[in-house]
């Protein structure tokens, strides 16, 4: 009997509990397979959980080129632990599972497959958070870790040179169009900014003590790099103001 060719599946081994490379219920292994595959013990590295309840597919009923698709989209996604990038045991990128191997071309048919599986999905709340949660301080896989001059100097690399096609930039502007950041997103990226306490000196000789110099020239009817020159040295004053650093804040 003829196999069907749309027998294969993505899946993900969860953890049990807590550990240093990520919270409970988060993934640590992304595998591709068939039939018993994922629940099979011969021929792995990776160990797969003892409750079986901890074995979740992530997408079923897929050709083998899809499968291999989304293997890699789901490593990619969640990151390996041996690259520093994220939570996974994975030991390749997926693909056929062969280190060095080239990457498998993905068709224009499973890109738009791929497309419009992904369209119209939102996660909830809960799993923002718990996102949030996997992503930020402790909960994520680099936290504490720092990458190696060697690291860095790859990065910098393969990163020399490296432009924007056109279409890419067209894409980029026409997503940004529109959006606006929240009152309370503004807030944070002007805490953000706050690095210096300033004494500022009004021309009638009031003291003023402020965080954010070009809010607080703007506020006052001057231009808004005017103080930051006194602060500098390049101007002795700015219509009569005067400013300087106080402290440091971090």
């Amino acid at each position: 009997m003829k196999k069907n060719p749309c027998r294969f599946y993505v899946y993900a081994y969860l953890r049990s509990q807590d550990s240093a490379h990520g919270k409970k219920l988060s993934p640590y292994y992304i595998g591709k397979g068939s039939d018993g595959r994922a629940w099979s013990k011969s021929g792995r590295v990776i160990k797969k959980p003892k409750d079986e309840s901890l074995i979740v597919i992530l997408r079923q009923g897929l050709a083998e080129d899809e499968a291999f698709c989304w293997e890699m989209f789901y490593i990619a996604h969640y990151g390996r632990l041996d690259k520093g990038t994220g939570i996974l045991h994975n030991r390749t990128d997926g693909g056929e599972g062969v280190s060095g191997a080239i990457p498998r071309p993905i068709s224009e048919d499973v890109r738009q497959k791929m497309s419009r599986a992904q369209k119209g999905r939102r996660h909830g709340a809960e799993t923002k958070k718990k996102m949030s949660m996997r992503a930020t301080g402790p909960g994520n896989a680099f936290w504490g870790r720092r990458h190696s001059d060697e690291a860095k100097a790859t990065m910098s690399a393969s990163r020399t040179g490296l432009k924007r096609s056109e279409e890419v930039r067209r894409k980029m502007s026409e997503a940004a169009k529109g959006r606006h950041h929240t009152d309370e997103s503004k807030a944070k990226i002007a805490k953000a900014r706050e690095r210096y306490e300033y004494e500022v000196i009004s021309p009638d000789g009031t003291i003023f003590i402020t965080h954010n110099l070009s809010k607080f020239s703007v506020d006052n009817g001057l231009r808004r790099n005017g103080l930051h020159e006194v602060v500098k040295g390049k101007s002795r004053h700015h219509k009569g103001w005067v400013a300087r650093v106080v402290r440091e804040l971090k």
